[in-house]
Formats: structure tokens, sequence, C-alpha cells
């Protein structure tokens, strides 16, 4: 495709930016109930959910990070206020279409239904941006192998102390 068919689409780079934004968000949010459920009926959940965030910061490294790097250098750097507000529609539709997959995970007994659903899906998708930001201002420091490991086990059984406090 030329540039000039690009752009008959598109009417700034921002415009085109964003359209690989929001298609990248409806995958992700398309992907997630499958892999939900493929991670909860698991015979290792666990393990499970180890690989399914080693899968996604795997691709993050596919191409030395310039996609994530583009995506936090468009949100940085969008002080467009119709590009924000397309922004934050994308996001808020990925946070409740996350929502919809925690409460259908609480409904089965999955999770725990004390968590507000909502919260929980803007903490993961937080977390693993989190993540994969920190990686991008220091990759040396960053092992998404083992990351993959600890954060699922977090997940999975939460922050507690051994014993319990009262």
């Amino acid at each position: 495709m030329t540039k000039g068919a690009v752009y008959w689409h598109f009417s700034s780079k921002s415009d085109l930016f964003l359209a690989l934004c929001e298609q990248s968000l409806s995958k992700l949010l398309n992907e997630l109930p499958n892999q939900a459920h493929q991670v909860m009926t698991s015979v290792n959940p666990l393990k499970a959910l180890e690989l399914l965030l080693e899968s996604e910061f795997d691709s993050c490294e596919a191409g030395s990070g310039e996609r994530p790097l583009l995506f936090f250098e468009f949100v940085a750097n969008s002080r467009e206020p119709e590009i924000r507000e397309k922004l934050a529609e994308a996001f808020s539709r990925l946070f409740l279409g996350t929502s919809d997959v925690m409460k259908e995970l609480q409904r089965k007994g999955f999770i725990i239904e004390t968590i507000d659903p909502h919260a929980l899906s803007i903490a993961l998708h937080s977390l693993i941006n989190g993540v994969v930001l920190m990686w991008l201002l220091a990759p040396d420091q960053v092992d998404f192998k083992m990351l993959s490991k600890e954060i699922s086990t977090i997940l999975w059984h939460g922050i507690r102390p051994n014993t319990s406090i009262e």
C-alpha cells in the first residue's frame, strides 16, 4: 500500500495509530473469554496462567518492543481532545468487557465473588501494562519469564501473610 492510500483512509498518523490501537484492544478482548476458560479449566491453572502471561509478554519483545513503545508514546503525546476521547472509549470497552469476563468466572465459581470485577479488570490490565512499561524503561531489569511465574503466583494465591492477622 502506498503512503497516499493509507492517508486516504486516515486523516493523520494519530488516526491511523488509534485505529491500530482499537483493533489490538478488540482482538485482546475477543480472545480473553477463551483464554480465561482455558486457564481455569486447565489441569494446572497456575501454570496455564503463567504461560498465558509469558505469551503476552513475548509478543512485546517481538520486533524489539517497537509496538509497546509506539503505544506508550502515542498515549503520552495525545493532547488532542478527540484522540484522548477515542482512547478513553476504547479502554472503557476493554475494561467493561474484561469485567464481564471476570463476572462470568465468578458466576462459575472460578474466582472469589468478594472482588469487584471492574476493579479486577483495571488492576489486571494495569499490572500487565505496567510491567511492559518498566521493561521499556529498564529492559535489563525486567525478566518476562521470571515475572510471568511470580505474577501468576501472586494473582492465583493473592498477597497474604503466612499467619492470619486479626
